[in-house]
C-alpha cells in the first residue's frame, strides 16, 4: 500500500494530470507519458544514485521493481528519489504531453 499510496501522490502532483499509476505490490510503475521524459527522470535519478529502468512501447514508464526484503528505509529514499527527479524534470519540461494509446480494442 505504501508504495501504491506514494507514487499515486507523485502523479497527482506533477505531470500535469497526464502521468498515471500502474501496478501491484513491489511491481509499480509511472507512465510518463513519453520516453523522453522518462529517460530524463531515469538519468536525473542515476545521478543522486538509484538505478531505475523504464519499460513500455516508448520506453514511457518508470518502472519500480522493488525487493521483497528491501527495508522500509531504503524504499522510502528510493522513492524521495524519484520523486525529486520527477519534480526536476517536469519543471524544466514546457508541457507535458497527453498519454498515447498504443494499443486499442477492435
Amino acid at each position: 500500500a505504501y508504495v501504491s499510496e506514494r507514487l499515486e501522490g507523485i502523479v497527482n502532483q506533477f505531470g500535469e494530470g497526464h502521468f498515471i499509476a500502474k501496478g501491484r505490490g513491489m511491481f509499480q510503475g509511472i507512465n510518463c507519458v513519453n520516453g523522453d521524459i522518462a529517460a530524463n527522470i531515469t538519468k536525473k535519478a542515476f545521478k543522486s544514485g538509484l538505478l531505475v529502468e523504464t519499460s513500455g512501447a516508448d520506453d514511457h514508464v518508470v518502472k519500480f521493481l522493488c525487493p521483497l526484503v528491501i527495508s522500509d528505509e531504503n524504499l522510502a529514499k528510493g522513492i524521495d528519489i524519484v520523486e525529486s527527479a520527477i519534480r526536476d524534470v517536469c519543471a524544466k519540461t514546457d508541457r507535458i504531453p497527453e498519454a498515447e494509446e498504443y494499443f486499442s480494442a477492435a
